[in-house]
């Protein structure tokens, strides 16, 4: 089960450093209905901002890293 997430993860982390030459030290993955959006559809990329900052998903980027074996 977590060999799929650990790939999907690696996955993410090394596109996005391929992509814009940042490596995230998050990868948060989320439900289809976790997205904040719009009344017309588009994504809010503020609000998983603010969400993430105030602490919305420590708990699940933490039990990630430590079941994945990536917590720094």
């Amino acid at each position: 089960m977590l060999e799929p997430l650990r790939k999907l993860v690696v996955a993410v982390r090394s596109h996005m450093a391929g992509a814009v030459g940042l490596a995230p030290r998050y990868a948060v993955p989320l439900g289809e209905a976790a997205f904040h959006r719009t009344t017309s559809g588009k994504i809010m990329r503020g609000a998983f901002k603010r969400a993430f900052l105030s602490g919305e998903y420590a708990q699940a980027t933490t039990a990630l890293d430590l079941a994945l074996g990536m917590y720094l």
